[in-house]
């Protein structure tokens, strides 16, 4: 292939594969799931500055709290005053998809804005929890509950879960709980436009 027309002329790439359709290459895309065509490396780490949440332009002042919007309030649920839902899944073995809603407080995703989805696929006892950001988001840290009782808690950390600095969309957590049809999940991110 031509030089003027292969999206990664410096790196073999006969798929011309480009996730996020920025105009380079995979092979050579140092952030292939975030557009970015310009491959801006503040910090010189390889890592471009759209997926490198040290950066201080992604992981600045515009990262919030992001909770997937499930059936049940923190505050229904009497644990805690601030914002965020639980979701008391029931629904048996299936794929389903939830919006993640960023600073909407007063549990009101008008207040805040569309950070991502989550998706849940449900088989048995396994379920895989995907997490994928809305285009220009990012995530800097991911939490889960998922318990076949009703969380007790809304702080993050407790939820059993955590995972830092995850892939900004896309990631996928593979979990389990008894596999009788019924449990809650909590999905907790931070989110960085």
């Amino acid at each position: 292939m031509a030089d003027d027309v292969d999206n990664c002329p410096a790196v073999h790439n006969p798929e011309q594969t480009d996730t996020d359709g920025d105009g380079v290459g995979d092979a050579c895309d140092n952030c292939n799931v975030v557009a970015n065509p310009n491959q801006e490396d503040s910090n010189n780490n390889g890592i471009g500055d759209a997926c490198d949440y040290d950066t201080p332009t992604v992981a600045g002042d515009n990262c919030e709290t992001a909770i997937m919007l499930g059936n049940n309030t923190f505050q229904d649920l009497g644990v805690g005053n601030r914002w965020g839902w639980a979701h008391n899944y029931t629904d048996g073995d299936g794929t389903f998809t939830f919006d993640v809603y960023a600073a909407a407080g007063q549990n009101d995703p008008d207040k805040g804005w569309l950070a991502g989805k989550v998706t849940v696929v449900v088989d048995g006892e396994d379920v895989a929890v995907t997490l994928t950001a809305t285009n220009g988001v990012g995530f800097k840290e991911v939490h889960i509950y998922l318990e076949d009782d009703e969380p007790t808690t809304t702080a993050p950390g407790q939820f059993g879960n955590t995972y830092e600095n995850p892939n900004p969309s896309g990631e996928s957590y593979d979990l389990s709980y008894s596999g009788d049809g019924n449990f809650w999940i909590i999905v907790h991110a931070v989110a960085c436009q």
